[in-house]
């Protein structure tokens, strides 16, 4: 039987970033885990025909908000966004806005910024959320409540184990968007998602690579794979897979200081026939970040 193989891609096509709210499917919803498990104990992809992971910081704790993704509207605990038109903020694509009192322009509200069909993506919704406020002056405020979610677009799966390619590299380029608490501040975290998996590292022990660009840091994480998934976790960086270590690492970098983190890594899967598309979650600490966390998909190219 020959192996399925993925090819090297040197060069990518940018997405396009549609104005329009994302539309269309049917409106079958998908339920939300939370990325240590959750729903699903046994942690990474549930049973079935859905693979979601939903991260959120409370504080300064990570924990569980529960996430809804239907076809046209996103639910963070029990508020709901619409994707759509009024609620969509200024001419971003896929960032959205309610406020707690209908009708309001200021005051306590709940932000979203999506990533599905409108930016080109077959298989996988995801984006981040954050509780804050509007004033006037300064715009939106963060709060204390922030998040990030993946789950597949209606009537898409997880890639089957049998459909994964065996050997070979490939490319995936996409977008990410998340937050991240310094401090003093939480900042919200968005640009380019460049994902790097290698079959041929060793046959037992393949390796993923995910590389997000923002406008103020760097993110690289790095890990392995296991069928269709992968899970992250620094803790377990001297742990040994079929005799070679993990080396499961995150690390962060300003321009200036590149530091690791202490604790959190990520989860995630592929999508679609012959794995078109990967996504997957990330929360982390490290001495100059109390918390952070975010979501990332991407096509192969």
């Amino acid at each position: 039987m020959l192996a399925r193989r993925l090819t090297v891609v040197s060069c990518f096509a940018a997405a396009a970033m549609a104005l329009s709210a994302c539309g269309g499917g049917s409106n079958t919803t998908t339920s939300v885990t939370d990325m240590t498990g959750g729903n699903n104990p046994g942690g990474g992809a549930p049973s079935g025909s859905s693979a979601p992971y939903s991260v959120s910081v409370n504080g300064s704790s990570f924990g569980t908000t529960p996430v809804t993704v239907a076809a046209e509207a996103v639910t963070v605990g029990s508020q709901t966004v619409s994707l759509e038109a009024r609620t969509q903020v200024g001419r971003l694509p896929g960032h959205y806005r309610v406020f707690d009192t209908p009708g309001s322009t200021s005051g306590p509200a709940l932000e979203l910024r999506y990533f599905g069909h409108n930016q080109g993506y077959n298989h996988l919704q995801f984006g981040s959320w954050a509780r804050g406020n509007v004033s006037p002056n300064l715009g939106f405020q963060i709060g204390e409540q922030f998040g990030a979610f993946l789950a597949p677009i209606a009537r898409s799966t997880p890639t089957p184990v049998s459909n994964m390619p065996t050997e070979g590299v490939a490319i995936y380029r996409g977008y990410y968007s998340g937050y991240t608490d310094t401090g003093s501040s939480v900042v919200t975290e968005e640009g380019r998602a460049d994902i790097s998996v290698n079959l041929d590292y060793l046959v037992s022990h393949p390796r993923i690579a995910v590389t997000l660009w923002g406008s103020t840091r760097r993110i690289v994480i790095a890990g392995v794979l296991t069928g269709n998934t992968f899970e992250v976790d620094v803790t377990r960086a001297n742990e040994f897979v079929s005799g070679v270590p993990r080396a499961d690492a995150v690390q962060i970098s300003d321009g200036i200081t590149v530091e690791s983190a202490n604790s959190g890594g990520m989860r995630g899967g592929f999508f679609g026939n012959d794995a078109a598309e990967v996504g997957g979650i990330y929360q982390f600490t490290s001495s100059r970040i109390n918390s952070a966390v975010g979501a990332f998909g991407g096509r192969r190219q």
